[in-house]
């Protein structure tokens, strides 16, 4: 029963992974690893688009809909992230990362970044994928809409952010904290915002077809951003600044909420 599903999803992988390997070319021409943050968001809209395609059926509306979500968040996170990275040069997380490699910078590029990554977005679009994939997509419409409300909130609240923090940094310089607007609600406005998006995507599967496997992808994307490769390292980056560390001692981290008593 689990065999007709799960064969599909590993043909959208398949498709996926070509998107992937042409977005490579991207990188040898602009020599930027970052490029590849500019494709995440359309990773997962290949992966949507490959489910829309392989699925073996009638597509019920509630599909569309989940598509719709993935597409604006996609272009949304695609748009934004060009933008951001016009005149500027490698992330400095990729440069330290790529410190202590050997062999063609190239090769480590594919491979380390490029497939890694690709490996974390099997796992972060896993929820999305098995709900195309599912037999009628059949789910609780009130969970549904709920979860559709979630991710529309979600999608606004981090975009917002991120508008808000573009706008900050046009006019203050680098060293400057950025604590207005939602940011002075929580230090990182924007990862709250895509954690929603995520679990709202999962809320809105609930009664599908094995639902209860799409779980992997909120709590991955829930892990990267606050123990991994979001809050951590973004707050390693300003350890040295005590106006940020004011801010910390000040402002919750992803929850809005009002200010701390020092």
């Amino acid at each position: 029963m689990w065999n007709a599903p799960f064969n599909l999803i590993l043909q959208s992988w398949g498709f996926t992974f070509c998107f992937l390997f042409f977005s490579f070319f991207f990188y040898l021409k602009t020599k930027k690893m970052a490029v590849i943050d500019i494709f995440w968001g359309l990773f997962h809209l290949a992966q949507a688009l490959g489910g829309l395609y392989l699925f073996e059926g009638d597509l019920s509306w509630n599909k569309w809909v989940i598509f719709s979500l993935i597409t604006l968040w996609a272009f949304r996170l695609s748009i934004y992230l060009y933008i951001r990275s016009i005149g500027k040069g490698e992330d400095p997380r990729y440069e330290k990362l790529a410190k202590d490699w050997k062999g063609p910078l190239a090769l480590n590029v594919f491979f380390r970044i490029f497939c890694g990554q690709f490996f974390i977005l099997l796992f972060t679009s896993f929820g999305m994928t098995w709900f195309f994939f599912s037999s009628k997509g059949e789910v609780y419409q009130s969970t549904f809409y709920s979860g559709v409300l979630i991710s529309l909130f979600g999608l606004s609240w981090e975009s917002i952010g991120d508008y808000q923090l573009l706008r900050f940094k046009k006019v203050f310089p680098s060293g400057k904290v950025m604590n207005q607007g939602l940011w002075n609600l929580s230090r990182h406005p924007n990862y709250f915002g895509e954690i929603l998006f995520w679990w709202g995507v999962f809320i809105s599967s609930i009664g599908g077809s094995y639902w209860g496997v799409g779980i992997i992808s909120p709590l991955l994307v829930t892990y990267l951003l606050t123990r991994f490769s979001g809050v951590p390292m973004l707050e390693e980056r300003h350890k040295d600044n005590p106006e940020y560390l004011d801010y910390i001692r000040t402002t919750n981290t992803l929850i809005p909420g009002k200010k701390k008593r020092i």
